[in-house]
C-alpha cells in the first residue's frame, strides 16, 4: 500500500476509490469502495458522486472498474460548471494502452484526457 505525499499533489483535495488503509488523511476527503469505511470519515460509492475540483483516483486494477472510473471522471469534466482534474493511475499492460479496455475513452476524448507519463516494467 501506498500513500500519494500531500506536497507531492499540491492542489488536490479530493481522494477517489481509496480504502481506510491507504487514504491520505491530509486530503479533505476520500471515497472508498467500501461502505465500512464510512465509520471512518469516507465517503461511500464515488460514481454516484460527480467528480468536481482536483482529485487522484487509483482504481483497482479491474477492467470494468478502471473502465468505469475513467468514463465517470470523463462525464464529470464535462458536465462540470466548475474546474475539474482528476489524475488517475492506470496500468499500461503490455507496453500499450492499446490493449487496454479503458484506452478507447482516452482517445476518444483527446481534448479532455492526456497521459502526463508512465512508469516502464522491467
Amino acid at each position: 500500500m501506498y500513500i500519494l505525499p500531500s506536497n507531492y499533489w499540491a492542489l488536490v483535495t479530493q481522494e477517489k476509490l481509496a480504502s481506510l488503509l491507504d487514504f491520505n488523511p491530509s486530503y479533505s476527503h476520500y471515497w472508498s469502495a467500501d461502505s465500512r469505511d464510512a465509520l471512518f470519515g469516507a465517503q461511500f460509492n464515488s460514481p454516484s458522486f460527480q467528480f468536481t475540483g482536483l482529485s487522484v483516483c487509483h482504481p483497482i486494477y479491474n477492467k470494468q472498474t478502471m473502465t468505469l472510473s475513467l468514463r465517470h471522471a470523463i462525464y464529470s469534466a464535462i458536465l462540470s460548471a466548475e474546474e475539474t482534474a482528476t489524475f488517475m493511475f492506470v496500468p499500461s499492460w503490455n507496453g500499450s494502452m492499446i490493449t487496454n479496455p479503458h484506452s478507447s475513452l482516452l482517445t476518444a476524448h483527446p481534448h479532455l484526457c492526456y497521459k502526463l507519463g508512465a512508469i516502464t516494467a522491467y
